[in-house]
């Protein structure tokens, strides 16, 4: 199954004088899910002593956040950006 990106980037200000630095923060989570097939059979044996079986199949799904960090940043002007420490944060020279 496909990742899920439940992410918003944003700027620290609304606008910026030249050269000031631009600090642009994401946050938020990822989740993964992963899907497992199960099945069970059922044996079943009647009064008089006949017997059968019956199979059920079904899955077994599983979601849960992962990491997730910036690994490029790009604007309209071609500045160069610098992923800060944290992984989740860029700043640029406005």
């Amino acid at each position: 199954m496909a990742d899920t990106f439940n992410l918003t980037a944003v700027f620290d200000k609304a606008s910026y004088a030249p050269g000031e630095t631009m600090t642009l923060t994401v946050s938020g989570n990822v989740t993964g899910s992963t899907s497992k097939p199960v099945s069970a059979t059922v044996n079943i044996t009647a009064d008089d002593g006949s017997t059968s079986s019956l199979t059920a199949a079904s899955s077994v799904s599983t979601t849960s956040d992962i990491g997730w960090k910036v690994t490029a940043v790009s604007d309209t002007d071609g500045r160069t950006w610098t992923i800060g420490s944290d992984n989740h944060s860029a700043s640029a020279a406005a």
